[in-house]
């Protein structure tokens, strides 16, 4: 499985992410909620090829049996059903879209598919992740720059309108369809490119970060994945500059959670100032201040003409890892420093 992309959105419940995966969809690295799928009306044997043949061929996982024991059949209203996958494999949910066969427009039964994972919110259905492949795009023979741009579109405005959810998987099978997903999901952003600082400066900055990374591990409770989701990408060669903000801004986010014991909620600026009643430092307020506009530049800012300048460089970015490494070190010492007393 490879990554390609990396979006975080501001949310009425904070930052919600976007990522866009090549590979196989049931290769997936983590465990997932709900997997949608298409398939033709009342077909679903494990054609070769398909991601239904994937997940019977790697997990087991028969959409036919699925079908017979279906939680909620809205197949006539939305062209969607959604059967419990017991025991959880992988998937705990699958959404199976009817594309092709039914009564409804194939571009209305995508968008149907958001307000069916709407509908098992009501029902106390927790949904935390989604795994969205592009859907009709194989047997089904939609145009799947379409069916992106739609996607993209529904799976936006469901990230805002949806208190539960967090991570959106995009997982594209073919290089040239990522490649696709990849351009539209940038476009939508207006991300800017800004080039990652190189040199020997940066790589012992780089490596100082890791350090700190490892030396917080013991430290961080159950929050590893933020931590090693950090490690992933400051440990690549060809780390990107969206990567690097967003991973620094995510760890700003549970440095001050983890500092004011609860969660940091959506108003991150003003839970670092706050920080200042438990006799923060300025300066490391300040750092945590940087790391939040430039966490925020790569994940969705767009390039403003009239702004001066228009957009970072990678002057800026090297402030960025600076700042990093500066907030790793204080709260590594500050949580060694509460342990002993």
């Amino acid at each position: 499985m490879k990554p390609l992309n990396l979006i975080d959105i501001e949310t009425p419940w904070g930052y919600r992410t976007f990522e866009l995966h090549q590979g196989d969809i049931t290769q997936l690295d983590v465990d997932v909620d709900v997997l949608a799928v298409s398939a033709f009306k009342g077909a679903y044997a494990p054609v070769p090829g398909t991601i239904i043949e994937a997940l019977l061929k790697n997990l087991q996982i028969d959409l036919r049996e699925l079908a017979k024991a279906r939680e909620f059949d809205l197949s006539d209203v939305f062209g969607c059903w959604t059967a419990e996958i017991v025991p959880k494999n992988k998937f705990g949910r699958i959404v199976c879209a009817e594309i092709v066969g039914g009564k409804l427009d194939p571009k209305d039964v995508v968008e149907n598919v958001f307000a069916v994972l709407s509908m098992l919110e009501v029902k106390d259905k927790k949904i935390e992740t989604l795994a969205l492949p592009i859907l009709g795009a194989g047997q089904q023979k939609l145009d799947p720059i379409q069916v992106i741009k739609d996607l993209l579109y529904c799976a936006q405005k469901y990230m805002n309108r949806s208190a539960t959810i967090k991570k959106i998987l995009f997982v594209a099978l073919h290089e040239n369809l990522a490649q696709e997903l990849d351009k539209a999901m940038n476009e939508t952003l207006g991300r800017v490119k800004v080039v990652v600082p190189r040199g020997e400066w940066y790589e012992h900055t780089r490596k100082r970060i890791l350090t700190s990374i490892d030396a917080a591990a013991p430290l961080v409770g159950n929050n590893t994945s933020i931590f090693s989701d950090a490690r992933r990408v400051f440990s690549s060669d060809q780390i990107r500059s969206f990567e690097m903000g967003i991973a620094s801004r995510r760890l700003v986010e549970f440095v001050v959670g983890n500092l004011m014991g609860k969660s940091v909620g959506p108003d991150l600026c003003g839970r670092i100032d706050r920080l200042g009643e438990l006799h923060i430092a300025e300066w490391v307020r300040s750092y945590m201040h940087t790391l939040r506009v430039f966490g925020n530049e790569s994940a969705h800012e767009k390039q403003k003409a009239t702004r001066k300048p228009a957009a970072i460089s990678e002057g800026d970015m090297g402030v960025c890892l600076l700042c990093l490494d500066q907030i790793l070190q204080f709260w590594i010492a500050h949580k060694r420093a509460e342990a002993i007393n």
